[in-house]
């Protein structure tokens, strides 16, 4: 991934016809089923993020989780973060490994993908006592 091409080519800079575009591309003779669904599942979204959120990161996950669980061995968890880095104007969204400076509490070393901010250290509070209470 090209951050440089992402950030001036992306779901947060595409017009109308090109969100279109890249949705039918996608999805096919499905795009508008897909676009419907996903704004009843994330009302707030922007219905280009469809192309990344849930089939680039969400399926593949759950996946990976139900192989694991099939193992029969240690329990299986999975999440959702649904927080958008700031950073070049969000265009990564909630990119893999995002959560990690949350749940260990150290934004302060990964500003660069964090942002900072009040609102970064809030869920970081939230997110490093939910991991230290699952701890337990």
């Amino acid at each position: 991934m090209d951050p440089v091409h992402y950030a001036a080519h992306n779901q947060r800079t595409w017009s109308a016809a090109e969100r279109d575009a890249e949705l039918k591309e996608r999805f096919g003779d499905r795009a508008d089923a897909v676009v419907a669904a996903f704004r009843k599942a994330y009302p707030e979204r922007n219905p280009a993020d469809a192309v990344y959120t849930d089939t680039f990161l969400r399926r593949p996950a759950l996946k990976t989780a139900q192989l694991k669980a099939d193992r029969n061995g240690a329990p299986v968890y999975n999440y959702v973060i649904a927080w958008d880095t700031p950073v070049m104007g969000g265009f990564a969204m909630s990119y893999h490994t995002a959560e990690i400076p949350f749940v260990f509490h150290n934004i302060e070393a990964e500003e660069p993908v964090t942002g900072g901010g009040k609102g970064a250290h809030a869920l970081a509070d939230v997110m490093n006592l939910a991991a230290s209470a699952e701890a337990k």
